[in-house]
């Protein structure tokens, strides 16, 4: 094989590594972004049962002060 071939093989396989090196980045960003969401997700829920048993408690007459 000529130098050029083997030159061109190395320059492919090292811009495969660097895909493959950014492939890996971007999976362990997504992995963190998605663990951040799965948290601001349960802090919503947690919000909203709250508020929801809040809003439980309290008389049809309360809310309605409110609605106006």
């Amino acid at each position: 094989m000529s130098e050029r071939y083997h030159q061109q093989q190395m320059e492919k396989i090292q811009q495969l590594s660097d895909l493959k090196m950014q492939l890996q980045m971007a999976a362990s960003e997504a992995a963190v972004a998605r663990a951040e969401a799965e948290k601001v997700r349960q802090q919503l829920d947690n919000f909203l049962k709250k508020r929801d048993n809040a809003d439980d408690g309290k008389s049809l007459d309360d809310s309605s002060r409110r609605n106006k």
